[in-house]
Parts: C-alpha cells; structure tokens; sequence
C-alpha cells in the first residue's frame, strides 16, 4: 500500500481508537500497532500528531482513497 503521510497517520489513529474501545489494552493490541508501524513505516513523529487527528477526520482521509491507491 502506498499512503501518504497523513493517510499513514489516520490508518493509526483508526488503530489506536479500536485499540482503546473496551477501555482495556492488552499485549497483543501494542504487538499489532507495532506491527503496522513498522509494515508501514509511520514514523514516531507522525504516531505523535495522530493523537491530534479525530476519528471522524482519519475515517474522512481514507475514504477520499481510490481503490487504485491500495
């Protein structure tokens, strides 16, 4: 998949949210967020400023994706 950064960032904080839904994270959660950001090389910078994205604009940024970009 080739994502710009910010659609990287949104992937992420999607992730993060899904993550923290039942108020409880578990290891194998962080082993998965790990996981993504390292298949898709987000790097520390951008996990930091997707704490600044909401859910609604991360959801938003990917739906503007053609099918031809995944």
């Amino acid at each position: 998949m080739d994502l710009s950064k910010s659609q990287k960032r949104a992937l992420f904080k999607i992730a993060m949210d899904l993550v923290k839904i039942d108020d409880q994270i578990h290891g194998n959660e962080v082993l998965a967020l790990e996981q993504l950001q390292q298949q898709l090389a987000i790097e520390p910078e951008d996990i930091d400023l997707a704490y600044y994205v909401t859910l609604s604009q991360a959801i938003a940024s990917l739906q503007l994706m053609n099918e031809t970009d995944c």
